[in-house]
């Protein structure tokens, strides 16, 4: 629960609330949750949406959780925001008891805010509930002197570590604009002296009741956020509130607000609270006070020299040249004022229209004094070539749009003339190019490409596509030998097949049966693989050779990875050759782009000329690779023109496995332990080590192992960490045998160091449980295939990292390309520098000679499509930068495409969100739709495993759907079987739609119209209910009438009913009538006329004189109680009496009815006409039109 029962506590509860009849007892108060309470007295009501953040402490983006609810009497209904199709949507899941749930993040160090205003985005926000500032200057009670000073006293006042944040609630019919409010905002924050930055609208605060957490010295120190003051009905007009601000700034001596004096005010307190980063500005004069109590005359002259000084002040703590600080305040101020200007001059925008090719940037980059590429916000600069000037950054050119912005205003077109006649002064024969090569631009790709034609491999004209080529076993599809008899002696032959499809028995009788004294070559990219294919195919490695003295470019079978290739330069090809290419996208990628394949005793440009070699060389080259692509064959196929090529696929057919995509982090871990706890034996792929790590954190201890060993099971991790220990060593030398021969392993985590064809073939295991934090899509499915059985799969991806690619963030290998490009152009202009050096120096220059012409020769080559090296790099990067955004979409379109089905474990659907609002919301209908009828139609389980299902942590969706329903019925007994499953499917739909709210009502009509006839049983209930509150010092139900009847009895004694039964219709002045008991026509008229006022409008003498004639004489106890049963408040304000009717609704809809509103005669609202009706409910429904064919 989230309110605790006190005996004889004197907290007093917000009126608002409608408590259950417990809280009638005399001995009993009730202490409602101070987020609660905060958010009634900031003018939130029952059923509004709060929305809020929860932000990790440590400051990782990864553990934040943004949140959205229901306000309820005593409780929020919280969901939490999920990444889904790259898009921030509501999960399925419902936190009934949101606070306890806000309390559980909180305690796992969690910050907890909420958004005054209501939204998440400032789109969001329609409107706004109160004005507040945050003090965090001085001592908590030179605060508490300066918010005592305001003349009017605050609606909430909520302490947390060292500030206090003090709000003023607003009448709502002044609070839609939601630019007057960041303007107010700004005016309270400068006549204070508090944060400026508290007028976004969807600024979050922090929420009372839940702790300030914060790191110091290393140490998470939690300090309650206090609930000072809370008026639940001190509400203010934003006049009152502005003007008691302006009346304590006239008192301590501020100047009246303008926008100069808040801009100087901001900018100085925006760096004065940069300490954390480093920065710490500290000198007498640069005061955010000053700004408000200064002349006007000095505002704008004191900004600059602020701005002057804080500029160079920076400047210094980076380590670069410039002026003494102190010379900002001594300098004249017009000549400050100059080099401000100069530095902080205005944003450029880049233009929507292209003014400079790739082509004309490069031009700028060799012919442009001052050319620096990495300028601010994506603009390069440079001096401009047409005014000059003294300069050297007048000029900016967007690096993507190729905008031109010159300071001085000059044409675009005569920029780009200037740039191109220095290019044909100085013999360059680009100077009139338009695209590179001076036909096509290679930044523009063929209008059918798209980025995912990189993850795929195309069947070119003139190749033998050949798909007939497997036959059928239990476990799938395999390659079926008698196809080689169709392959020529000269060829290159691609194997594309899934794993375990039997790529390799085929290469074996390939080299060892058809072609059994061809000399053969092969080529992995990892050891484990080497070695595995050595004993499978009968090829000596490159280790066992060389243990022989033996070098391994004159063995005739060798095989190599890829960091050892040069070793094979000068080797002998006579007679037939054969060179095999297994995992040949990762052995690619291997080769081209890690950094173990470029070092001083494995150079990566000579193993890339031995791959040339031995591609030149051989007569069949079997490129094999489950994730084949155009990328790795287009690079053997371009150095080896003159074979023939043979595609031998096996089509992705449908496989049976059990797959679950997790969305929730959290529920990793959940299941790791459920699944334990179950006698199942686990291997968990990680594809980091940090992820092996991460897993112990979650755990608190020293290692997963130690936490397991304890509860009595064997772990065993294998990671970059480990890999060196004596059993792991043993189990790589034979993953099968190893795990044979270690049935007690319940445990199994490993890294991407079991790399390729380290495969398992044992059935130990009973479930996978994968965790994917960066490998694309194709190499997380590489690792997860090294164990072949096809147990239960659970995986987890990670959101996108950030892109490091230090050459183009792009999808496209021509961007990579120009990148390149520009690379070359530099160091040409780098070299050429250093050549005239040398010449100077009248020192030989030859090697930098032949490296600038090597430069224009790779340059040269790579623009005409001559260098296969240089296309195979760019295609990878482009490849990489694509499978890496989106990643969790790309893994589970992998899983599809490989023949699996996908299921969600934390939702029954997926919703669409790229989708229209009212689209989406079908969608959400549907799942609604399609969860009841999954609830309806599961079997209802016994006693014993109800609880034992309750009692998991993670549950798949049929197990969700037999708990809910088992839930359901202990609540209601048998009430779901007395309906045909149409109608059941139907109410359960409504149930799910209103969150239960129907269902209540459904029970309050019922005790309403059986009050007299309750039974022992239902008394019994109540007794135990009321028991279960130990602390309330009640021992027996006592006067079973004084239990059941306070709330019913309230009703029947005003005559609610009989003023609002079933089919009556009426008006606003019935309402105020019967509210007020009023029996003239003339006070109903009175009040009508009043509720026609906005507050603003009415004075103070107004609202007291009819606070006098019609609320005062009211028995106190009448007005208590109607406020404190039916959530009605009688008050003096007009919108409170206008709104009278919207508090009669909400009590109608406690039992069951609901209110039709008619048209407004004249426009006048108080001549609305209501009418009572029945809700739009199933049970009704079913009696006069039974719903049929229900299809969701």
């Amino acid at each position: 629960m989230n309110y605790r029962i006190e005996k004889n506590n004197e907290l007093q509860p917000s009126s608002y609330f409608n408590f259950n009849t417990v809280s009638t007892l005399d001995s009993v108060k009730i202490s409602v949750h101070p987020t609660i309470q905060q958010l009634f007295a900031l003018g939130y009501e029952v059923g509004d949406r709060v929305v809020g953040r929860n932000l990790c402490v440590h400051k990782d983006k990864r553990r934040n959780k943004d949140w959205s609810g229901t306000l309820t009497k005593n409780n929020i209904v919280i969901q939490e925001y999920v990444w889904k199709f790259h898009k921030i949507v509501l999960n399925d899941e419902i936190h009934e008891d949101g606070l306890s749930w806000l309390e559980e993040q909180n305690h796992g160090e969690r910050q907890i805010y909420f958004n005054v205003n209501g939204g998440r985005t400032t789109n969001e926000v329609g409107g706004w509930r109160s004005l507040f500032f945050e003090e965090d200057d001085g001592t908590f009670q030179e605060q508490q002197a300066k918010i005592d000073a305001i003349p009017i006293p605050p609606s909430v006042q909520v302490r947390t570590r060292k500030s206090k944040h003090t709000y003023f609630s607003v009448w709502a019919d002044e609070t839609e604009n939601i630019e007057d409010w960041s303007a107010n905002q700004e005016l309270i924050a400068y006549y204070m002296g508090s944060d400026p930055s508290l007028k976004d609208a969807p600024r979050p605060m922090r929420l009372a009741g839940f702790d300030h957490v914060k790191v110091v010295n290393g140490e998470v120190e939690y300090v309650p956020c206090v609930l000072e003051v809370c008026a639940l009905n001190r509400f203010y007009s934003v006049a009152d509130v502005l003007e008691a601000f302006e009346s304590y700034a006239k008192n301590n001596g501020i100047k009246p607000f303008s926008k100069e004096r808040f801009k100087g005010y901001q900018y100085v307190n925006s760096k004065l609270r940069q300490k954390e980063t480093g920065h710490i500005y500290d000198h007498p004069s640069f005061d955010k006070g000053f700004f408000r109590i200064c002349e006007d005359s000095e505002v704008t002259n004191h900004l600059a020299r602020c701005k002057r000084w804080a500029g160079l002040c920076e400047k210094r703590y980076k380590g670069e040249d410039c002026a003494d600080p102190e010379t900002a305040w001594t300098e004249e101020v017009n000549r400050v004022k100059e080099k401000v200007k100069a530095e902080y001059g205005e944003k450029l925008i880049p233009a929507k229209t292209d003014n400079c090719t790739p082509v004309l940037l490069s031009l700028a980059g060799k012919y442009l004094e001052g050319f620096n590429y990495n300028g601010r916000a994506e603009y390069a600069t440079a001096k401009c070539p047409v005014h000059g000037g003294t300069s050297i950054d007048s000029l900016h050119i967007h690096r993507t749009s190729g905008n031109f912005v010159c300071h001085s205003g000059c044409d675009k077109h005569e920029i780009e003339k200037k740039i191109r006649d220095l290019a044909k002064d100085s013999g360059d024969e680009r100077w009139n190019w338009q695209f590179w090569n001076g036909q096509e631009s290679i930044i523009s790709e063929r209008n059918d490409f798209e980025p995912i034609n990189l993850n795929k491999l195309t069947i070119r004209p003139g190749w033998h596509h050949i798909t007939d080529c497997s036959i059928k076993k239990p476990w799938g599809l395999i390659y079926d030998s008698r196809i080689l008899e169709k392959i020529p002696s000269e060829a290159i032959l691609i194997l594309k097949a899934p794993m375990g499809a039997g790529k390799t028995e085929l290469v074996n009788v390939l080299i060892n049966e058809i072609y059994r004294n061809s000399r053969v070559v092969s080529i992995t990219p990892t050891i484990a693989l080497n070695e595995v294919l050595g004993n499978r195919l009968k090829i000596e490695t490159r280790n066992e050779m060389e243990s022989l003295g033996v070098n391994p470019a004159f063995s005739s079978r060798i095989g190599v990875v890829c960091p050892s290739l040069y070793k094979l330069l000068g080797r002998s090809y006579n007679g037939h050759s054969i060179a095999l290419f297994d995992e040949n996208r990762q052995s690619s990628q291997f080769l081209f782009q890690s950094k173990e394949c470029d070092t001083n005793y494995s150079p990566r440009s000579q193993s890339i000329r031995a791959l040339n070699e031995v591609c030149k060389n051989s007569d069949i080259i079997v490129v094999s690779d489950a994730y084949i692509t155009d990328v790795e064959v287009d690079y053997v196929t371009n150095l080896r023109p003159d074979l023939p090529v043979y595609v031998l696929e096996i089509p992705t057919y449908a496989r049976e496995r059990e797959i679950w995509e997790i969305t929730d982090e959290a529920k990793i871990y959940e299941l790791i332990d459920q699944l334990l706890s179950e006698g199942q034996s686990l291997i968990i792929p990680c594809d980091s080590q940090k992820t092996g790590e991460a897993l112990d954190e979650v755990y608190n201890t020293k290692s997963i192992e130690e936490r397991y060993r304890e509860k009595g099971f064997k772990a065993f991790r294998l990671d970059c960490e480990t890999k060196e220990g004596r059993e792991q060593k043993l189990f790589l030398n034979n993953p099968t045998e190893y795990v044979k021969a270690h049935p007690e392993i319940r445990l199994f985590i490993y890294s991407p160091t079991l790399g390729s064809g380290a495969s398992i073939e044992d059935g130990h295991f009973d479930a996978m449980v994968a965790i994917n934090t960066h490998l694309p899509s194709t190499d997380f499915m590489q690792q997860t295939g090294r164990y072949r059985p096809a147990i239960p799969l659970y995986y987890w991806a990670s959101g996108d990292k950030p892109n490091k690619n230090n050459w183009s963030k792009s999808f496209y290998p021509s961007s990579h390309k120009k990148a390149f490009f520009d690379s070359v152009d530099r160091l040409k202009e780098m070299l050429a520098k250093k050549m005239l050096e040398i010449a100077l120096a009248e020192t030989p220059g030859n090697d930098l000679i032949s490296a600038t012409d090597k430069l224009s020769q790779m340059a040269r080559e790579g623009m005409e499509g001559q260098s296969p090296g240089l296309d195979l790099i760019c295609n990878q990067r482009a490849r990489h930068n694509y499978l890496s955004c989106k990643r969790r979409d790309k893994l589970r379109q992998q899983f599809l495409s490989d023949g699996f089905s996908v299921k969600s474990l934390d939702a029954e659907d997926e919703i669409i969100d790229d989708t229209p609002k009212e689209l989406n919301k079908n969608a959400k209908d549907l799942i609604m739709q399609r969860r009841a009828v999954a609830v309806i139609k599961a079997p209802l389980i016994s006693e014993a495993e109800g609880k034992k299902l309750l009692n998991k942590r993670v549950l798949k969706p049929e197990e969700r759907a037999k708990a809910e329903k088992y839930k359901f019925n202990k609540m209601l007994p048998g009430f779901l079987d007395s309906l045909t499953e149409g109608d059941a499917i139907e109410f359960y739909y409504k149930n799910l739609k209103d969150r239960g709210q129907w269902v209540s009502s459904v029970f309050s009509r019922w005790r309403w119209e059986n009050k007299e006839l309750l039974k022992a049983k239902d008394l019994k209930n109540l007794e135990f209910l009321l028991q279960c509150f130990k602390d309330s010092g009640v021992d027996s139900p006592g006067d079973l009438d004084k239990l059941r009847s306070p709330y019913f009895k309230f009703i029947e004694e005003i005559g609610f009913f009989n003023e609002f039964a079933l089919g009556s219709q009426f008006t606003l002045g019935k309402v105020i009538q019967w509210a007020f008991k009023l029996k003239s026509e003339a006070d109903i008229e009175e009040l009508l006329s009043y509720s026609g006022l906005k507050d603003k409008d009415a004075t103070k003498a107004q609202r007291d004189a009819i606070a006098k004639k019609f609320i005062k004489p009211l028995p106190a106890r009448y007005r208590r109680e109607l406020e404190k049963y039916l959530g009605i408040i009688l008050s003096s304000h007009p919108k409170t009496i206008k709104y009278l009717t919207r508090s009669v609704g909400n009590v109608l809809r406690r039992f069951g009815f609901d209110l039709s509103r008619g048209e407004r005669a004249g426009g006048n609202e108080q001549l609305r006409i209501y009418k009572v009706m029945e809700r739009d409910n199933v049970l009704q429904k079913k009696l006069q039109n039974p719903p049929r064919n229900h299809h969701f």
